[in-house]
């Protein structure tokens, strides 16, 4: 039998004739034999090839892998093998063994061929777990001011990590657990002391270990706190009293600094302090203030300010009347108040009171000045310069006078006026005292009567005076005297009747006798107007119909006794009797026809007709009413022209008349009305007419020429 085999520095071949004595053809190759390995693992191959052989991997290190563990060849037969190494996390190189066990055909021989693997290791390495590889980490809580321990996760496979920082206290405890696999999470717990100030801090701390570089660790820790929850500031009124209050801390334990003041004390409970206040009794506010202290440090300071004591009245002002009176006031006070200051005309009650609200009533005497008088009322404490104050402002005494204007008739007369006053009073003149007047007594007190007399006034001038009753202080009061003169004095200057006449009154005043007459103007009649003075002060004027055609006129004179005055003439005018007519001419075209009616009214009687009958028109006249002068009723006619045809050319023209009649002998009075009839193919000159004419004459279509002189302003309607 010939056995071959090999070999070289990664693979082994040949014939194993030493091995096997037999007559069989025996041969096996491998390659390689062994394997070199990378730090985080890979997959390598090796081949082998062999003849009548059967073979059997044996186990490999746990850290190696293969795909399969067994194989056979009789002619040559190669067969290929992967062979699959895991990460090496340890810091060494590594190295593995593991057998080939070969066979032959009929298991009667065999031998072994072993098989070499090396891995590099990782090496040293030391980060901070879940940030990567990073050598920085900043711890995400803020530890207490009193301190604490923190667990850090490191990525190691250092057997020994310590801790170095420039905060003196700090220390660590390391726990190693060798890494298995990809596995390297380790621990280090870390211990940080309180603080020592009243601020808070950053640490810095670094993991060192052999062979790796260091990492840093960053940690934040809080300044020690305690102090009020609801402010650093607190207010208390002057009266004092006690304040609870909560207190914020993180501490378990803090202590109190008491205020330096004596008028303010702490107690301090588990999580809450109650501050005390004494009264204020000064006039200004006053401030103290106390600590909150942890393991001997100041944390937070509180301040206490306590108000000023407030001492208020209200109102702060008093009005009174001239008399005597009273009236409330209300003081207001934090402490207890002992001193009041009031004019002398006042007086207070009570004159002291105790903190809080006091009612308090202030008396007034009666002021008989007549100048009004002011004042206050304050309220204050024994030693303070602080005061509370009310006003006081009560009315003059007004001296009361009866009378300030005096009217005296011009006769001889006397008249009083009553003074009610208080104190002295004079009568002094404006300028200088007139001869017709006389005022008794010049001066008096209190009550009294003043006295004037006038003498008689015989002109026709008013005359005026003017005194003063001067009650000092400026207060003095004015009186007027007016004495009338001779007056006569009427409210009508003139009175005017129509022709029916009737009866005014003339109304008159006077403090004179007077006469009256009727006299003529310009030598006319009286004898129409008749007066009744029978009453005084008024005369009544009566006039009768004027059945006259012509107006009248007269005056009434009033004639006063005294020479001093002037006689006074009223004009008197009545009218006379009067006719109209609604138009001053008739006019009417060539064709037969009746004018439109026209109307004449008169006072009295009047007569309708014509200057001379024309033979081509007559006249239509009607009584709309009957004249009645004795009730004031004029008379109304109406009367309507009818004409025949005209068949000449030419116009032609007549005249009605209408006259009064009834008149006194020798008076006439009448109007005349033209009534014009156009001839045929007549010629129309418009001059200025005020308003649309009617020029539908009688008969059908009038044929006639209508020649235009001016210019019209509007439309005329000439159908």
């Amino acid at each position: 039998m010939a056995i071959a085999a090999g070999c070289s520095d990664d693979n082994h071949d040949g014939f194993l004739e030493d091995y096997f004595p037999s007559n069989e053809n025996i041969y096996y190759y491998v390659s390689p034999q062994h394997f070199k390995f990378g730090t985080y693992g890979d997959t390598k191959d090796f081949k082998i090839t062999t003849d009548n052989l059967t073979y059997t991997i044996g186990t490999t290190p746990q850290w190696l892998t293969l795909e399969r563990v067994e194989g056979s060849s009789s002619y040559y037969n190669e067969q290929s093998y992967d062979i699959t190494a895991d990460p090496n996390y340890d810091s060494e190189t590594r190295t593995g063994i593991f057998d080939i066990n070969f066979q032959t055909l009929d298991k009667q021989h065999g031998f072994k061929l072993p098989m070499t693997a090396e891995q590099e290791g990782r090496g040293k390495f030391l980060n901070f777990t879940g940030v990567g590889s990073s050598s920085y980490y900043t711890y995400p809580e803020n530890i207490p001011s009193g301190g604490g321990t923190i667990k850090i996760d490191l990525n190691s496979n250092c057997p020994n990590v310590t801790t170095t920082s420039s905060t003196t206290g700090i220390t660590s405890n390391y726990h190693f657990t060798k890494p298995e696999g990809a596995s390297a999470k380790q621990t280090i717990d870390i211990t940080i002391p309180p603080v020592t100030t009243n601020s808070s801090r950053t640490i810095t701390i670094y993991l060192e270990a052999e062979g790796v570089n260091n990492i840093r660790l960053t940690v934040n820790q809080s300044a020690p706190d305690a102090g009020l929850e609801s402010s650093s500031s607190i207010n208390f009124p002057a009266r004092g009293g006690s304040q609870k209050f909560n207190v914020n801390s993180t501490e378990d334990s803090w202590t109190i600094t008491q205020p330096s003041a004596n008028w303010c004390s702490v107690v301090a409970g588990t999580k809450e302090v109650t501050i005390q206040c004494t009264a204020n009794t000064n006039t200004s506010s006053r401030s103290t203030s106390f600590s909150f202290n942890i393991r001997g440090i100041k944390v937070s300071t509180v301040t206490v300010t306590q108000a000023a004591p407030t001492l208020e009245v209200s109102p702060t002002s008093l009005t009174f009347e001239n008399t005597s009176g009273e009236r409330t006031v209300t003081v207001t006070s934090d402490v207890d108040w002992d001193k009041v200051t009031a004019p002398s005309w006042a007086t207070v009650s009570p004159t002291s009171g105790k903190a809080g609200n006091t009612t308090v009533t202030v008396k007034v005497k009666e002021n008989e000045s007549v100048t009004e008088r002011t004042g206050s009322v304050s309220f204050t404490r024994n030693g303070w310069t602080k005061s509370a104050s009310v006003s006081l402002r009560q009315a003059a005494y007004v001296p009361e006078i009866s009378t300030k204007n005096l009217l005296f008739e011009r006769t001889v007369g006397t008249r009083t006026i009553q003074i009610n006053a208080k104190g002295a009073w004079s009568i002094v003149p404006d300028t200088a005292w007139p001869d017709w007047l006389t005022v008794s007594p010049l001066s008096g007190r209190g009550a009294g009567t003043i006295t004037l007399t006038v003498t008689a006034n015989n002109s026709a001038d008013e005359r005026t005076a003017k005194f003063y009753v001067d009650f000092g202080s400026n207060k003095r009061e004015t009186i007027n005297v007016k004495q009338r003169g001779l007056y006569l004095d009427i409210e009508s200057r003139n009175f005017e009747f129509n022709v029916y006449g009737g009866t005014s009154t003339l109304s008159y005043t006077t403090n004179s006798a007077v006469t009256f007459s009727i006299a003529p103007v310009d030598g006319g009649a009286t004898n129409w107007l008749s007066l009744d003075t029978t009453k005084d002060s008024e005369a009544k004027v009566t006039v009768p119909y004027n059945n006259s055609a012509n107006d009248r006129s007269a005056n009434i004179v009033i004639t006063p006794t005294e020479t001093a005055l002037s006689a006074l003439r009223i004009p008197v005018t009545q009218k006379g009797r009067d006719v109209e007519c609604t138009t001053t001419s008739v006019s009417l075209f060539f064709n037969a026809g009746t004018s439109q009616a026209f109307t004449v009214t008169s006072d009295g009687t009047c007569d309708i007709a014509w200057a001379t009958q024309p033979t081509w028109a007559t006249i239509d006249v009607k009584t709309i009413a009957s004249p009645n002068p004795t009730r004031g009723i004029r008379g109304s006619w109406e009367f309507t022209v009818k004409v025949d045809e005209n068949s000449t050319e030419s116009s032609r023209t007549a005249n009605l008349v209408i006259t009064l009649t009834g008149l006194p002998d020798g008076q006439q009075k009448q109007i005349t009305i033209p009534v014009y009839q156009y001839g045929k193919g007549i010629v129309i000159d418009k001059v200025n007419w005020g308003t649309d004419h009617d020029w539908n004459g009688p008969g059908t279509n009038p044929t006639f020429n209508i020649t235009i002189n001016n210019n019209w302003g509007e439309d005329h309607n000439w159908n």
